[in-house]
């Protein structure tokens, strides 16, 4: 039988890199053609982000000429079987300005965290980054039925690094039939950067910031 993979995408990298065995047991049979992939049809929670992610872009990312969602493909990732093709699907990139300005957008429970959201989303932030060939992103989350919120996430060449070599030992593991099983893969690495927190003053067109202290 021979395997070939499919591209990889941010939500596959946040399962690799957050290390739960089911999980990662159910998306290597995936890879291999054994199982379907899962229906997320059904499920309220993942149903309802999609129904709000326009309103919440808007907000603030207000549609104009220079706004587009994109679809990115790029090869690079080298392993056991040869090249992988990694893939980004993009909320919004606002090309105002002259490098582009990247926004991602998630919408949770109001008992989470910008800290929980980050080291949650943190391997497909870093992802699109790598894919876009941007050094950094707005990561905007609503929490409950708050106004959104967001926070600059920075290009992580040294977490990008460490995040492929992960994604070729899963992908031999596809290959090769074999499990793969690890802890938490790798945690945020940014123990000591203080990350600017902005949140909505006045409309969507004022902000103010404060930096946040988040360690992680």
């Amino acid at each position: 039988m021979i395997i070939k993979p499919r591209s990889i995408g941010g939500t596959d990298c946040n399962i690799i890199m957050g290390g739960d065995p089911i999980k990662l047991e159910n998306l290597r049979k995936e890879f291999r053609g054994e199982v379907e992939r899962e229906d997320l049809s059904k499920v309220w929670a993942v149903q309802l982000g999609k129904w709000t992610e326009s309103l919440h872009l808007d907000w603030v990312c207000p549609p104009t000429e220079d706004t587009k969602d994109q679809f990115v493909a790029r090869e690079g990732i080298g392993y056991d079987g040869g090249t992988a093709h990694v893939h980004a699907t993009t909320d919004r990139i606002d090309d105002a300005h002259e490098i582009g300005i990247l926004w991602e957008a998630k919408h949770t429970n109001s008992r989470s965290t910008m800290r929980d959201m980050v080291n949650r989303y943190y391997p497909q932030l870093q992802h699109q980054l790598y894919c876009m060939d941007l050094n950094s992103v707005n990561f905007s989350v609503i929490f409950g039925s708050d106004e959104p919120t967001f926070i600059q996430i920075d290009r992580d060449d040294a977490y990008i690094g460490r995040m492929h070599s992960y994604l070729c030992g899963f992908l031999d593991s596809v290959i090769h039939d074999i499990p793969f099983t690890t802890a938490r893969a790798e945690p945020v690495t940014a123990k000591s950067k203080g990350l600017t927190l902005f949140a909505d003053m006045e409309g969507n067109n004022r902000r103010g910031g404060v930096i946040a202290g988040f360690f992680f």
